[in-house]
């Protein structure tokens, strides 16, 4: 059919479109993947704290939400709005929303990691403040640029000097917040290692685990940074943006899913060792450290001495035993 209209205008239509499909169709396969994690964690894990379960619930609400606005803009453009491509000049209200909540999701992960953070590196208040104030850095960034889109909804503004300077802070800030989280994860669980190999070896699958968590998202971030900035007009953004906070949702339960993998293959009790997943904090028990993780309490501490003491002690049993 003929429109009259001219032929860049409707190739450049047609990109925009396949880029916001292709962006869909990835965010709706990981949030398939949030569901399946979700039902595991809360099956597996029935003994978690309220809080933390809320707190999962929460981040699978906002990513439920934000696959729905994803799904309502993309059928605005192909269905509602079909035979009138100018109506893509035009931001929909529900990808203007999705901006604000997927913002909202990595803010909460990477506060999440860093008070485990926090905890890991016996309050370091230095290097925990920096990386909370990166974390307030990108939601402070990514709710502005949604506020800007929201009084200008036209893709002219992702051309502007203060959308291309929010989208610098925002991206910029929480990539190397990423970087940071999975690089403090790996330097203060390798200063924990221990005598004992089968811990240091459940040390070493952790510190991976962190890396690939960090280079995930950090790429992901990376990649929505330069096309923003360098192809504002082409929306190939778009691929990377929308399944950008299903990423961050699937890294959280992805690591307190690996718990049960982790105790089953190293023997190791996580809940009472120095190895744990239990720390006290102020608000009560929370039961959500996935990583090794300093003991406050000296209970716990002659605890661990004493699982030390028996594995050397067992070990030498066999030595003496042996036949000479």
């Amino acid at each position: 059919m003929d429109l009259g209209l001219p032929p860049a205008l409707i190739s450049a239509t047609k990109e925009s479109l396949a880029y916001q499909v292709i962006g869909c169709n990835l965010a709706t396969a990981l949030f398939g993947i949030t569901l399946l994690q979700t039902y595991i964690y809360y099956r597996r894990y029935v003994k978690d704290s309220i809080v933390l379960k809320t707190f999962v619930a929460v981040l699978v609400c906002l990513d439920t939400s934000t696959t729905i606005l994803t799904v309502h803009g993309l059928y605005t453009y192909v269905v509602g709005d079909y035979l009138n491509p100018l109506k893509l000049l035009d931001i929909v209200w529900s990808l203007r929303v999705e901006n604000g909540l997927g913002v909202t999701t990595s803010f909460l992960v990477q506060c999440y990691f860093g008070q485990r953070l926090w905890i890991l590196s016996r309050k370091n208040i230095v290097f925990t403040a920096l990386i909370f104030l990166l974390a307030f850095s990108n939601f402070g960034a990514g709710i502005g640029l949604t506020a800007l889109m929201q009084m200008n909804p036209s893709v002219f503004v992702f051309s502007t000097v203060k959308a291309r300077i929010l989208i610098g802070v925002c991206n910029g800030c929480s990539s190397l917040c990423d970087a940071l989280i999975a690089g403090g994860l790996c330097y203060f669980l390798h200063t924990g290692r221990s005598g004992v190999k089968q811990s240091n070896r459940l040390i070493d699958k952790l510190m991976v685990y962190a890396i690939q968590r960090g280079l995930l998202t950090t790429i992901c971030q990376i990649l929505h940074l330069t096309t923003s900035l360098a192809l504002p007009d082409r929306f190939i953004f778009l691929v990377f943006v929308l399944p950008e906070n299903k990423l961050y949702t699937n890294c959280l339960l992805a690591t307190l899913n690996i718990r049960h993998t982790l105790t089953n293959t190293n023997g190791i009790d996580l809940s009472s060792r120095c190895l744990v997943f239990n720390n006290s904090t102020a608000s009560g028990t929370d039961v959500s450290q996935t990583y090794p993780a300093p003991i406050d309490s000296e209970a716990n501490d002659s605890k661990a001495a004493d699982f030390d003491l028996r594995i050397l002690k067992s070990q030498r049993g066999r030595k003496t035993s042996e036949p000479k």
